[in-house]
């Protein structure tokens, strides 16, 4: 199904005077590219996608299975190493994804490990531990029975995932094709070739985008742009292509419309009476000068599109404390309003209902000027994953950046949290002045303003952390336009800061939050919050916890799960990798 979807596609997109430059494949759409290269004709091609199929599917069914993680290779190895050296890496489809293939019991010892550091390790839906030793039976069953095979010189660049590089087409004989099922998957070797051929245009050939995070990633660690594009989704499939052809046609791409419209012709319209119009033309600074600011939050309007699509605007009611937010001597957009545009939608998207968001990554800071006010942002929600992007850029000419990913789902069960309410903090716990923990935190870097000195009361010790925080009164009368006010959150990470202080050295770096393992959205605090916070994990470059908010009443309201700070040095790094 897959290799027919693959070719049927090429040939659709050729149809539109879409031409490939070049091909890259993951696994078994090797065989669908090199029908595409004019290495193997449809019926040969064919005949090896059923004869792989077959032997793939008859050989160590049920012996074992894969388990995609969030790791390096050297990290891979270690903790590979730990445990059972039979388990290998199966495929390498990012510069920190890979999946793993083994027996499960070693597989499931690996997760058990990696789940508690808060690392991605799920379990692929299979029964068979594909391009591991184990199937190597299958491997010698298709080199034997394709030694009459007689592929062709390619008609385009074929950039192979079993050599990682670019692959004559009088290569892909038998052997080649017994590799592509028990050698890893080398993707990010392979998109990496291509990029240097130069490349900058990608459409995947599928029924519902699976490499293009992982091209995206590739590109962004190399610190390259590109756009990437899927052909279609699942669910509205027509719609999603002509989107996908829109996207091609924006990036430069020359469409063949006339193919695309066959049927269309033009009509006499009727006469109509003349169609009064306002033609008022005003830069966004001098509509909020002559409107206010209006709106709520930081989510502006709502697109009508197949993909929930939210725009937002920074104005003066959000540098009025945004302003504030500096480390060294940049405005630096707070991970925490990052934070609030995802909470925004969700209220929109679950109507009210408790949700959650998982997997937050900050993947690249956004220093804002002062005024703020040419910069957009989007944030886009992908139903079928429940994954969101938040991206920016500067004006119309720039392309645009990605800050954020993550997921965003429903909370249908009842949550622990919910059952618990407010604690005072015990004796355990030392007061601490305010003023000293601000005057620590700027000797580190981060130049608060007033408007983001939240804490009012804070205790800590041996890790621990509890405080209160509230709004000031030139920002408090906007709180009921947030779901979880930006500097509510920043000040709960603050109280966080005082706990970790009590365990890391004197001389401990700054650290700059990055990851969200998970947020559970109750209801909103309002103007102040009372916080209680948790070191779980630390050393000299990151440092991991938990953070609890509850409302004036003591009721809970926001739990932050696997929240993660690193020290300044990773996140420029981080930063320059992402473009």
């Amino acid at each position: 199904a897959i290799f027919a979807m693959q070719v049927s596609l090429v040939a659709l997109w050729k149809s539109l005077g879409v031409e490939p430059t070049a091909v890259v494949v993951h696994s078994v759409g090797e065989v669908a590219a090199a029908c595409v290269a004019g290495i193997l004709p449809l019926e040969e091609a064919a005949r090896v996608i059923v004869l792989r199929a077959r032997f793939m599917n008859e050989c160590a069914r049920g012996e074992g299975t894969m388990l995609a993680v969030s790791l390096s290779e050297e990290e891979a190895l270690a903790v590979i190493a730990r445990h059972d050296t039979t388990v290998s890496i199966a495929a390498f489809n990012g510069p920190r994804s890979l999946t793993l293939a083994g027996v499960r019991e070693s597989l499931e010892a690996i997760r058990a490990e990696l789940e508690p550091q808060n690392v991605f390790a799920r379990f692929v839906k299979v029964d068979h531990p594909y391009h591991h030793a184990m199937m190597q039976p299958a491997a010698d069953r298709l080199n034997a029975d394709l030694s009459d095979i007689t592929p062709q010189e390619e008609t385009l660049p074929f950039f192979s995932t079993v050599t990682g590089e670019r692959c004559s087409g009088l290569d892909c004989v038998a052997a080649h094709w017994g590799r592509g099922i028990r050698q890893p998957v080398q993707f990010v070797k392979a998109v990496n070739a291509v990029a240097d051929f130069g490349v900058d245009v990608w459409l995947e050939m599928s029924a519902h985008p699976a490499l293009s995070m992982s091209i995206q990633e590739c590109l962004t660690a190399r610190g390259m742009k590109g756009q990437v594009t899927a052909s279609t989704r699942r669910e509205r499939e027509h719609e999603c292509f002509l989107e996908a052809a829109l996207d091609l046609h924006r990036g430069g791409v020359v469409l063949d419309f006339a193919e695309m419209t066959p049927s269309r012709h033009f009509l006499r319209l009727p006469a109509y009476p003349f169609d009064r119009a306002r033609w008022w033309h005003e830069c966004p600074e001098l509509r909020e000068a002559r409107l206010g600011g209006g709106g709520k939050g930081f989510l502006d309007t709502r697109h009508p599109r197949a993909t929930p699509t939210w725009t937002a605007r920074l104005d003066n009611r959000h540098m009025a404390f945004l302003k504030d937010h500096k480390v060294d001597s940049h405005i630096i957009f707070p991970g925490a309003a990052f934070v609030e545009m995802v909470l925004e939608a969700g209220i929109q998207l679950f109507e009210g209902r408790p949700f959650a968001i998982e997997d937050f990554e900050i993947r690249r800071p956004l220093i804002l000027p002062d005024p703020a006010s040419g910069v957009a942002m989007e944030l886009t929600y992908e139903p079928a994953d429940r994954t969101f992007t938040i991206q920016s850029k500067f004006d119309q000419a720039a392309s645009w950046s990605v800050h954020v990913v993550g997921s965003l789902r429903s909370e249908r069960t009842e949550s622990s949290f919910g059952n618990t309410v407010w604690e005072e903090p015990g004796d355990e716990l030392e007061r601490e002045g305010v003023g000293a923990f601000y005057g620590h935190m700027s000797d580190l870097g981060l130049r608060y303003g007033e408007e983001f000195k939240p804490i009012r009361e804070l205790a800590a010790g041996a890790g621990k952390s509890a405080g209160r925080v509230s709004l000031s009164e030139n920002v408090e009368g906007r709180a009921s336009e947030f779901a979880l006010h930006p500097v509510l959150l920043d000040g709960a990470l603050q109280v966080f800061s005082a706990g970790a202080k009590t365990v890391e050295d004197r001389n401990a770096k700054m650290k700059l939050p990055v990851r969200f393992s998970r947020i559970l959205f109750l209801r909103s605090p309002g103007a102040s919050a009372k916080v209680s916070a948790r070191v779980m994990h630390f050393n000299e470059e990151l440092i991991e916890g938990r953070i609890s908010l509850y409302d004036e009443s003591g009721r809970p309201c926001v739990l932050v799960d696997g929240f993660r700070a690193v020290s300044m040095s990773n996140v420029r790094r981080a930063g320059s990798s992402g473009g």
